[in-house]
């Protein structure tokens, strides 16, 4: 279009800045539905100021400054304003109650309550910047939401994973150069009318996260938090019966679970969660062979391996979109893997030499039904 004879294209701010502009004033209305019959107002206070929606302003409000202070080029900031875009759409709406009277929609407030998912979006971000961190594991409250979470960095992978609701990963970045990409955490799809962040999402189940254990999602676990270790950031989770190491070894998270009786773990991979809300599902690939499940779009890919006494499962998680769920059913001991990248030649060889790196650092023993 610029190389038209006929057009005459200018940008936006460009113009701002060369043309005088006059404040017009407005008055406030909207349509007479909206503001009488439901009861909105004209101006839509009688619904924006709400003290039932406050809480939900507030989280707008906090996320909206977050995301105005991160840069805008980043991929991770991109995403994070999707997530307030979505949060922030009709913003404050309430339906009729059942007794009459009208209330915020619960999936009004749900869609708000989750735009939180963009502060440890941000974070990625952060920590993709400053060229990634030595190994680290920490308990902290990343998305403010009133509870701790575990975060496991190191210079290429960041990791969330929720304690509280079955020691699941409901956020795995990993970094290229000063740019991060969301393989595992699909906060941009449908919440239903769910708006406690990291909580497994039954109705649909289109939240797994990572690691999630079959009929035990909602589980809380103990945290225990090794030394720091230069080559490797880990944690270790312990629940009556069984425990859950979770470690960033050399780029790849490796999950060793041990317990007593049959066990699935699910999973839901993207290459880039970003590309694939803006692309879909062109130039996707998904396959699997024995002990692993990958899916590629154009040169990203992202990868689970398991070991040989394992099987792959049926997903329950089918309504997650943007991605591929992957379970696979075990007993007794069940190792996983999720990478990124090329898929090694051997998986099995790859997990042996990753387990073999946590019992060098003395996190693997046997569990008892009294674990803690």
């Amino acid at each position: 279009m610029a190389g038209h004879p006929g057009l005459d294209v200018r940008r936006l701010d460009e113009l701002e800045a060369t043309q005088e502009t006059t404040v017009l004033g407005i008055e406030a209305g909207t349509y007479y539905e909206l503001a009488h019959d439901h009861g909105a107002g004209e101006t839509y206070d009688a619904w924006a100021q709400d003290v039932r929606w406050q809480p939900y302003k507030n989280v707008l409000a906090q996320v909206e400054d977050a995301v105005d202070g991160a840069p805008p080029a980043a991929r991770t900031t991109q995403l994070a304003e999707r997530l307030l875009l979505i949060g922030q759409h009709e913003t404050a709406w309430q339906d009729l109650e059942a007794g009459g009277g009208r209330a915020p929609a619960p999936w009004a407030c749900a869609t708000a309550a989750h735009a939180r998912e963009a502060l440890p979006v941000l974070a990625v971000g952060r920590w993709a910047r400053a060229g990634g961190c030595d190994p680290v594991g920490l308990l902290l409250d990343v998305d403010e939401d009133g509870h701790d979470e575990v975060l496991l960095a190191d210079r290429t992978s960041w990791c969330l994973i929720s304690p509280r609701a079955g020691g699941r990963v409901t956020l795995l970045g990993v970094r290229e150069d000063d740019q991060a990409r969301v393989v595992v955490g699909n906060p941009l799809d449908h919440w239903n009318f769910q708006t406690e962040p990291h909580l497994f999402m039954h109705t649909p189940a289109a939240h797994p996260g990572a690691f999630a254990a079959h009929g035990a999602e909602d589980e809380p676990w103990t945290v225990t938090l090794p030394e720091a270790d230069e080559e490797l950031a880990r944690v270790v989770l312990t629940r009556p019966g069984a425990r859950r190491t979770l470690a960033l070894v050399g780029g790849r998270l490796l999950l060793c679970w041990d317990g007593q009786g049959p066990v699935g773990i699910e999973s839901h991979l993207s290459p880039d969660h970003l590309a694939a809300v803006e692309n879909g599902r062109a130039d996707v690939r998904v396959d699997q062979g024995p002990g692993w499940a990958r899916i590629q779009a154009g040169l990203r890919s992202s990868w689970c391996g398991w070991d040989r006494e394992a099987s792959a499962t049926t997903a329950r998680c089918t309504l997650a979109s943007h991605g591929m769920p992957v379970a696979v059913q075990g007993a007794g001991h069940l190792d996983l893997v999720i990478g990124t990248g090329g898929l090694p030649r051997r998986v099995d060889a790859e997990l042996a030499r990753l387990r073999e790196r946590l019992h060098a650092a003395a996190l693997l023993g046997p569990v008892t039904d009294g674990a803690r």
